[in-house]
């Protein structure tokens, strides 16, 4: 065999060579002189006559100063190598390798390496029947800084896997162990873990309770909040945000600090942005007075987007401010708020902007590890792909999105993944499919307890309803959209009611409660007023200056039918044309069939 023949040669070679070998392959596939134990200059002539039998090769680079790095030539040689070492021997092998790391210096910087020998040395003490305290603290340690080092990477699986083998080593009523849970919890919510992140933060939190630790429990209590979030539980981020708030009381710490933060921003993106601003300047504050950067940056972008709300566009500064320190200390939050930017960026009527915005919180998000916003970010990207005219990219990810929900990793954006998938399916003629998406859409919506968004859900279903010829049902959806315009502003959606108003028999209903909407005058508002005006094609106009394709294509189909029936049958047609030519190579069957159906009476009549 290949390893027969390695052992072979490696009988062959003299006693000094052989016993480098056998000690370099402790250290690994790559090792350094001085991990072996030995003066770098009496060993370079065993190892260059080691390199001329090609059993290693040296690196031109070491990374360890002051020390030459080699390379086995060949996986196989160096496990090959390890296995003639006595049992007995490796333990003494692998304490020595990890000792010499921590000598170097910095272990942060070989923390998995350190972690590796320290554990290796115990499972093998530990397999011939002795039982070392000592190397079992030195184990439990140097694998708890490889996880810290592993999440300061980004790389949360990773990180959680060596804090679980830390805890296996950890005593029971060790001071220190609620802290340990503590960091696993915090690597398996941000490795997005379904699993087993909620159930980690509950056990890190009774721990930590039990310790006395009520600071380090109101963090794990906002983690907590963060899940409901993820899943849609609006009750239940509240309940968990109050709990946090009665831990940390009127500390100034850091769980204060990312209270104050978390709350505010939920607070804002739940329709409440003087709660969301007053909260989102103390957290400003005492992360500035605390030196919490990460924390600064992320509130300063909840302060941005509540200013937004009272002055379009007067918040971008304070977000723009929050990126970059996001960047500046190169942490996760730069993917939300890159996230948020694009948000704004769709308020203020730029879907280009807002598209490439996505795209780029997305590559943050991945960046960084960060799969809780990715998950959200793929939502928001679904729809801007139906927006921008890429109904492919957005059916395909709408479908295994969905499938990730109901297969039981529910999420607070499957309503506008489902609504997105019912505007295709009713282009495309599905209608019962469409009507049970916006359904759904609504149900779940409602859950979450946002208003705001409620009354997106609301409105699109109220346009699904209306193209169907469904106007009853319509009703009673409408007497709760109309005091939600009045009383938390206008939702871009309701574009879609406005555009079916006139059989709705909704106008002037609709246009007083745009009129007193609080909130700053978005260029949704425009469109709205130009649709209750009877001027679908001047709505369309709009929309295409927004970049928002579908819903110009969606107005100019409306448009051309009206006209067409009016009698202006050449302005109809053009309208039919430029709709048909949007919805034709997105197999969007059943609008393209209604254009030309109309086209092909147009041309009828005209005859």
């Amino acid at each position: 065999t290949l390893q027969g023949i390695i052992a072979a040669r490696l009988d062959g070679l003299g006693s000094d060579e052989k016993a480098l070998m056998l000690d370099a392959a402790v250290v690994g596939k790559v090792f350094w002189t001085g991990a072996l134990g030995r003066d770098e200059e009496s060993t370079r002539p065993t190892f260059h006559s080691l390199e001329r039998k090609g059993f290693v090769r040296r690196q031109r680079r070491s990374s360890v100063e002051g020390q030459s790095e080699l390379a086995f030539a060949h996986a196989l040689v160096r496990d090959v190598a390890y296995g003639q070492i006595p049992r007995a021997d490796r333990v003494t092998k692998h304490r020595r390798v990890a000792e010499w790391i921590e000598s170097l210096g910095r272990p942060e910087d070989h923390a998995e390496m350190r972690a590796y020998h320290w554990r290796a040395a115990l499972d093998l003490a530990r397999a011939s029947g002795a039982d070392d305290d000592e190397l079992a603290e030195r184990a439990r340690f140097a694998l708890r800084d490889a996880g810290d080092r592993a999440s300061g990477l980004n790389n949360h699986a990773a990180a959680a896997s060596l804090y679980e083998d830390a805890l296996g080593l950890w005593p029971d009523d060790a001071a220190d162990r609620p802290d340990l849970l503590f960091r696993l919890a915090r690597a398996l919510f941000h490795a997005y873990d379904e699993d087993r992140r909620q159930q980690a933060l509950e056990t890190a939190r009774e721990a930590l309770l039990a310790a006395g630790d009520r600071e380090s429990a109101a963090e794990a209590e906002v983690f907590l909040s963060h899940v409901a979030w993820d899943r849609g539980q609006g009750e239940l981020v509240r309940d968990r945000l109050r709990r946090a708030e009665e831990l940390a009381g009127d500390t100034v710490s850091a769980a204060a600090a990312r209270v104050l933060a978390t709350s505010a921003r939920m607070h804002e993106i739940a329709d409440e942005p003087d709660e969301g601003l007053r909260l989102g300047e103390l957290a400003v504050s005492m992360a500035e007075e605390l030196g919490l950067d990460e924390l600064r940056a992320h509130a300063l972008t909840t302060v941005g987007m509540a200013k937004n709300y009272f002055d379009l566009g007067s918040g971008i500064e304070d977000m723009e401010r929050g990126l970059a320190l996001a960047l500046a200390i190169d942490s996760r939050v730069s993917s939300a708020t890159v996230n948020n930017l694009a948000v704004q960026a769709i308020i203020a009527g730029d879907l280009e902007r807002a598209d490439m915005l996505y795209t780029e919180a997305f590559r943050l998000a991945e960046r960084f590890g960060d799969r809780s916003s990715v998950r959200f970010i793929r939502a928001n990207r679904i729809w801007g792909h139906w927006a921008r005219g890429r109904w492919r990219e957005a059916a395909t990810e709408a479908d295994a999105f969905i499938l990730e929900c109901e297969a039981g990793s529910p999420h607070t954006q499957e309503s506008i993944v489902r609504a997105v998938r019912g505007m295709m399916r009713a282009a495309r003629g599905d209608e019962t499919g469409a009507l049970f998406d916006h359904e759904r859409a609504v149900a779940l919506v409602r859950e979450r307890q946002d208003p705001v968004q409620l009354q997106g859900m609301l409105a699109l279903y109220v346009g699904a309803l209306a193209e169907q010829g469904r106007h009853g049902e319509a009703g009673p959806i409408l007497e709760e959209i109309l005091p939600s315009i009045r009383a938390h502003g206008l939702h871009g959606a309701v574009s879609d009611v406005a555009l079916h108003a006139e059989e709705l028999d909704v106008v002037e209903a609709l246009r007083r409660a745009i009129e007193e909407a609080p909130g700053p005058r978005v260029p949704w508002r425009k469109v709205c007023l130009e649709a209750l005006d009877g001027r679908i094609t001047s709505a369309a106009d709009v929309f295409g200056e927004m970049g928002f394709l579908a819903s110009e294509a969606y107005a100019r189909l409306l448009a051309g039918e009206r006209l067409v029936e009016e009698g202006v049958v050449g302005d109809g047609e053009n309208q039919l044309v430029r709709a048909r030519a949007f919805y034709r190579p997105l197999d969007a069957t059943a609008y393209v069939r209604r254009a030309e159906a109309r086209l092909a009476g147009a041309q009828s009549e005209s005859a």
